[in-house]
């Protein structure tokens, strides 16, 4: 694939009494055109006359690129113009970002959706990688000539990456700008709740005394058991001491989701 030609023309001018020899070369991704015959610049300009010079500019890359026509007409007499030229990317893929908000862990999210567009006048085979697996892609893997397709993502969160986390979706095609990419983001969360996060006893007790008990609520957010390793009290100032202990327990082998 290549991005589309786009010609421009150029006027040469010779104020002289006699014919000027000329030698045209750019720079750039900027050339001669040979798909028109309006240039009319060869091989000299004839005197008190003028001659055109049809320019061709054929991108390599998105975004801004410049380069130079210089024309030779004898011994010191080298005259150039700046040329400038935008490309514009073949395929594109919209919105550049989508976020997932808070997914519990080993749960599956609702997809979100991105538009592929094909701007050229051939079908074009495309695939997708992502940065984290838990970023899972399904979309098509051909582009009809000047049409789009829907790109689906889903976020997977897993036990061994709790908290905020992104990465990076690329489409890939055979031509230039490729791969394009878009940012995703989510946040994972476990999928047990506990409640109240802390607990406040009477500051003050006297020694070998029980407190009345506090309750603490774990809660399955799932929708599947949760399997509960070993529930502890554990007391950390001073380490030494075995001040808390849990009077009761209902939590115990899994929790089923509520």
């Amino acid at each position: 694939l290549e991005f589309r030609r786009v010609l421009f023309r150029s006027t040469v001018k010779n104020s002289s009494t006699s014919a000027v020899p000329l030698t045209i070369t750019f720079s750039g991704p900027f050339g001669q055109s040979t798909t028109t015959t309006a240039t009319s610049c060869v091989a000299s300009v004839a005197p008190s006359s003028s001659c055109t010079v049809t320019v061709a500019y054929t991108p390599t890359l998105a975004g801004l690129q410049t380069g130079t026509l210089s024309v030779y007409g004898g011994v010191g007499n080298t005259l150039s113009s700046t040329l400038s030229g935008t490309g514009v990317a073949p395929v594109s893929i919209t919105p550049a970002t989508r976020a997932f908000g808070s997914v519990i862990e080993g749960v599956t999210s609702a997809a979100k959706t991105f538009t592929v567009k094909n701007s050229t006048a051939a079908t074009l085979p495309v695939s997708y990688t992502s940065t984290d697996p838990e970023f899972a892609m399904t979309g098509c893997t051909s582009l009809a000539p000047n049409s789009s397709c829907t790109l689906s993502v889903t976020y997977t969160p897993t036990a061994t990456a709790i908290g905020a986390e992104a990465a990076t979706i690329m489409a890939n095609y055979s031509g230039i700008g490729s791969p394009l990419s878009v940012a995703v983001s989510g946040t994972a969360t476990s999928p047990i709740a506990v409640s109240p996060a802390s607990i406040a006893f009477s500051t003050t007790r006297n020694v070998g005394t029980a407190s009345a008990p506090h309750n603490v609520t774990i809660t399955n957010n799932s929708t599947s058991a949760v399997p509960l390793g070993a529930i502890v009290a554990a007391t950390t100032t001073p380490t030494s001491s075995a001040a808390y202990a849990i009077s009761a327990n209902t939590c115990t082998g899994s929790r089923s989701e509520e």
